[in-house]
């Protein structure tokens, strides 16, 4: 089977470079062509990497620990089932509620200081971020949704490939739902970071904010019933 998979993938290969090789000659008049010109600022220097800055790399700065928030509750949960160290927990004098507080607390706190870190070092770039107080409570009302989230889905799944996977497609679906809103967040990290974000930022936020207060009001009080009914 190994062998036959082998040759199978080379003849592909080779049909594929074959109609790559095709469309270039068939093409080559067109591969000189200027499709968009990008104008620098007139002076150059740090002008010039100021869209890139707060219009890409910081919304992916703040956004990536907010991620990670999420897979790291979900993943911390369900080593906890693995291992059965839940029932340990179960039977301490804390509450369930309580025991998954204390597992949310950590991811979400985790998420405002990883970015706080990072912007640190973009002022020590001679990089400002105006709106700090926003763009950090912003990170945390969105590592709050992710992390209720993940701590749901692992008490549903219950096996660690499965939560990673779904999470991820979970993720993916708000991403896509987002953009549904007055801005993404993209957008809307690069709007509350210029200092100066215009109404409908502040609609996106206070809606993302209420989104991450349901997902904590559902979420904890579902995996709390599954504990208790035993079904983790």
């Amino acid at each position: 089977v190994t062998l036959q998979t082998t040759l199978l993938l080379t003849q592909v290969k080779g049909l594929l470079q074959d109609y790559e090789h095709d469309l270039r000659a068939a093409n080559q008049d067109r591969l000189d062509q200027e499709v968009l010109r990008i104008q620098a600022p007139a002076g150059g220097g740090r002008a010039s990497s100021h869209g890139f800055t707060y219009g890409t790399l910081l919304p992916l700065l703040v956004l990536t620990p907010v991620f990670l928030s999420g897979a790291i509750a979900g993943d911390a949960f369900v080593q906890e089932a693995q291992t059965r160290t839940l029932l340990l927990l179960r039977a301490s004098p804390l509450s369930v509620t309580g025991v998954l507080t204390g597992k949310l607390l950590i991811p979400v706190a985790l998420a405002p200081a990883q970015v706080a870190l990072w912007i640190g070092l973009l002022r020590l770039n001679g990089i400002v971020v105006h709106g700090l107080w926003a763009v950090l409570l912003l990170a945390t009302l969105l590592a709050l949704l992710l992390a209720s989230l993940g701590i749901a889905l692992a008490t549903w799944v219950r096996k660690e490939g499965q939560v990673q996977a779904s999470y991820a497609l979970v993720v993916l679906l708000l991403a896509v739902a987002s953009l549904l809103l007055p801005h993404d967040v993209l957008n809307l990290v690069a709007l509350l970071a210029s200092g100066a974000p215009p109404a409908t930022a502040w609609v996106t936020f206070g809606i993302l904010g209420a989104a991450a207060a349901l997902c904590a009001g559902i979420g904890l009080p579902f995996a709390a019933r599954r504990i208790q009914r035993d079904q983790v």
